[in-house]
């Protein structure tokens, strides 16, 4: 771990956590990974003391631990990524408050103060536990409700009990939770969460020698390869373990007739995109569907969950990706790339290749067709119909001003009666089947109002597919296109580490910009487009003078920005006969940037603890001993002199100011280390 993110992570933790576990975090960040005696010996805390603050961490997924065996003794090391996510929180909830709802948002929170629960402590928190059992259900109709901003069962900040239309039901609480397991921002928690990734390597091959090598014989072609399909066998089948199943962990189909909402078992709902143009967010569909037919399947109390951070990250770059698409291209065209990246994430939901339980869905027919060479993913695919099952049906494509009208079959819009369902004249077998997949013979033959149904939804997915085009067609490469046939329809294809690394790039053209000016933009340009140049074809290009344009080059040599060789034009080696050359090395200033930025970081929060024990300590303790929280509460206290409230007021801001830069310098270390697909935080520099 680079000095600069073991201090950052250092001071997350003992801000989140206390003393006695920055204590321990950092003493495992210098020394590496050691046993429980080492780190009594090295960090110097009394045992006792010691296995209280590594039961903290332990249980926030902070520090990871493996014993090969009972007796054999247990080693720590700490696992950066989720000490470094405690300055997301708020990022997360916020992310997850708009994707999936205030209640998800409240269930998310509790969970991540926490580290890990169980589904029975967490709705014991809620007060949803009934007094009698089945399974994990309830034997009664009786509805439970609960405030959905409690954490730890107690209201935040002093907030007021909701009205009742803000309650949690059991429906929503288990309707929810399974929503949340099923997109991957919920994970099980079991032994393996706690292993370390090599140990777990190591130990899945330990258990198929044991297995199937007894005599330990696993070289040679063919048995290397029989080696590693039986490797691979175990990690599926612990990726499967892993993964949530509605059939396999649920713990009871229990049943709540609601006297008001009742409606009989085999109501059938209409799909969400024939609602007369209201948009009707998936989990509230599924939560219609359960009150509908009175049925809940509810998890098992004792399922541990926690939150997978890797995955509430690709929320957060989605999000990032999509406002940038918006910015280029409208916001419509932008809310069709955010439903195509809502899509995607059912087929990829991580930013890297998982290192624990990694499944190569296509090795077995890489290995088939001897394609060795090709060490590269194929990337997940989705169908219009996918994107059009996520874009809110609020919108309307054809209102964005920047596609243009013309559909790519050749239809001009609406008064061109052309079948959209055809693709290059031929009828598109994906999109006429929409009428048997969604609606019945009689529901088709309702009347007029359903044709005009058909039509506007097969109007509405070919102006998604102009603007999918236009987003393909776009310098940035937003998407990338496969062509449709009589057979398929065309597929979309996302490559993140593409896009990223042109936001990288566009990153550090602007620090330039920001930095060192237009001209210093300019040539940093210049230089990255021909890879490497001298001196003199860069004064050409960039219009400066010879001089000029030498002394901006070692400025931006100096600085990180540009990188140079000498190359000697004789034996003499003298400096006057000698050539320079100068090229952009992108992935080292992201490096360096990525560096000062954790150090920004850790400078605005020790500026922030220094303030707040030092010059406001005393108005900050005066005010949390009255009660008092929000400014409008300081603004009306009567308890308060005109001074004090003059200091809180200064504190207020100097606090939002370091915040917000936290916040913005957070950013930047997504863009540079979680966007792009890369991860250079654990070098040392």
């Amino acid at each position: 771990m680079s000095p600069p993110l073991a201090e950052l992570c250092t001071l997350l933790v003992g801000n989140a956590f206390g003393d006695l576990a920055a204590r321990i975090f950092i003493t495992l960040a210098e020394h590496g990974r050691m046993h429980l005696p080492a780190l009594r010996r090295i960090s110097a805390i009394p045992l006792r003391r010691l296995k209280v603050g590594l039961t903290t961490l332990i249980q926030h997924h902070i520090v990871l631990y493996y014993a090969e065996d009972e007796d054999a003794p247990t080693f720590f090391q700490l696992d950066w990524t989720a000490a470094y996510s405690l300055i997301r929180c708020h990022k997360f909830l916020q992310a997850i408050e708009e994707r999936e709802g205030v209640i998800a948002k409240g269930l998310v929170a509790n969970v991540l103060h926490l580290g890990h629960t169980s589904v029975g402590n967490l709705a014991e928190e809620y007060g949803l536990l009934p007094t009698s059992k089945r399974d994990s259900g309830i034997d009664t109709g009786e509805e439970h409700v609960a405030d959905h901003d409690m954490v730890n069962g107690t209201a935040q900040n002093g907030e007021a009990d909701h009205p009742a239309k803000d309650k949690i039901t059991l429906a929503d609480f288990h309707t929810t939770l399974r929503r949340l397991l099923k997109q991957g921002i919920l994970v099980k928690v079991n032994e393996r969460t706690f292993v370390p990734y090599a140990d777990l390597q190591e130990e899945i091959k330990e258990t198929v020698i044991a297995e199937d090598f007894p005599d330990g014989k696993i070289t040679g072609s063919k048995k290397s390869k029989e080696f590693q399909e039986k490797v691979n066998t175990l990690k599926r089948k612990y990726q499967d373990e892993d993964a949530y199943s509605d059939t396999r962990d649920i713990g009871s189909h229990g049943e709540i007739m609601r006297s008001d909402t009742a409606e009989p078992k085999n109501k059938r709902l209409k799909p969400n995109y024939l609602s007369n143009g209201t948009h009707h967010h998936a989990g509230m569909a599924e939560s219609n569907i359960e009150a509908i037919n009175g049925a809940i399947d509810k998890l098992p109390n004792d399922m541990i969950v926690r939150v997978n951070f890797e995955k509430v990250t690709v929320l957060i770059r989605n999000r990032c990706f999509a406002q940038m698409a918006t910015s280029s291209l409208g916001p419509v065209t932008g809310a069709v790339y955010a439903a195509l990246l809502r899509a995607l994430e059912d087929h990829a939901v991580a930013l890297r290749r998982d290192p624990k339980i990694y499944q190569d869905r296509n090795e077995d027919e890489d290995e088939e067709n001897d394609d060795d060479d090709d060490d590269t993913d194929p990337l997940p695919a989705v169908t219009d119909i996918e994107v059009e099952k996520y874009l809110d049906q609020s919108i309307e494509p054809a209102d964005d001003d920047g596609p243009p009208p013309n559909l790519p079959n050749g239809s001009g819009g609406d008064h061109d009666h052309t079948d959209s369902n055809a693709v290059d004249g031929t009828a598109n077998p994906v999109l006429a089947a929409i009428e048997q997949e969604h609606f019945s013979d009689s529901e088709i033959d309702e009347g007029p109002g359903m044709i005009n149904l058909l039509k506007r939804r097969r109007k509405r997915l070919a102006l998604i597919d102009t603007h999918l085009e236009i987003l393909s067609e776009h310098d940035k490469a937003f998407c990338m296109r496969s062509p449709a046939s009589a057979r398929t329809s065309a597929k979309t294809y996302v490559d993140f580490s593409l896009i990223g690394g042109s936001l990288v790039v566009d990153n550090i053209d602007a620090m330039v910009l920001a930095r060192h000016g237009h001209i210093a933009h300019r040539t940093v340009r210049i230089i990255r487009q021909f890879e490497k140049l001298d001196e003199k074809p860069i004064s050409q290009m960039s219009q400066q003078p010879f001089q000029s344009a030498c002394a901006l080059l070692t400025k931006l040599s100096y600085n990180g920005i540009v990188e140079s060789q000498e190359l000697p034009k004789d034996n003499r080696r003298v400096p006057n006969s000698a050539l320079y050359l100068y090229w952009v090395d992108d992935d080292r200033i992201r490096r360096n940037q990525l560096m000062r930025a954790y150090q920004g970081m850790a400078r605005s929060l020790q500026r922030l603890k220094s303030v707040r024990e030092g010059r406001f300590r005393g108005v900050i303790e005066k005010a949390a001993r009255i009660g008092i929280s929000t400014d409008e509460e300081i603004a009306e206290s009567a308890l308060l002199s005109s001074t004090d409230k003059e200091e809180l007021k200064k504190w207020r801001e100097m606090e939002e100011t370091l915040l917000v830069q936290v916040d913005r310098l957070d950013d930047i270390v997504g863009v540079y280390r979680d966007y792009s697909g890369t991860d250079a935080s654990l070098m040392m520099m």
